[in-house]
């Protein structure tokens, strides 16, 4: 199969994504916490039909991961895979559904719990 060429967002997550903007630089920079967040709390393997959910793309792959550290650590974390940016999608939308939810039920002062 082919790996991803853009990395999407769903709707609810973009939505979580833009509310934490305030404490970051950008989306991207949003999109990365994410992902280190959902490797430390070892999200890949839950299931959320809200991940599901259309995606609409956000950032081209060179953008978001132009070392290619990200897909380094998805090869290092879960083994050899041929398709680094979908893993890499997935773990970006649980780590902001995970969050949002947080968000809904504790309210957004700091995000100091996530890190």
């Amino acid at each position: 199969m082919a790996d991803l060429v853009n990395i999407g967002l769903t709707n609810t997550t973009h939505e979580t994504a833009s509310s934490l903007l305030r404490f970051f630089d950008s989306l991207i920079d949003v999109a990365r916490f994410a992902f280190a967040y959902a490797i430390r709390e070892n999200l890949i393997y839950d299931y959320d039909n809200e991940y599901l959910e259309a995606k609409r793309s956000v950032w081209n792959v060179g953008s978001l991961d132009s070392d290619g550290f990200m897909s380094i650590l998805v090869q290092t974390f879960y083994g050899n895979t041929d398709e680094p940016y979908k893993t890499i999608e997935r773990l970006i939308n649980l780590g902001l559904l995970r969050i949002g939810k947080s968000i809904d039920s504790e309210g957004l002062t700091s995000i100091s719990k996530w890190l």
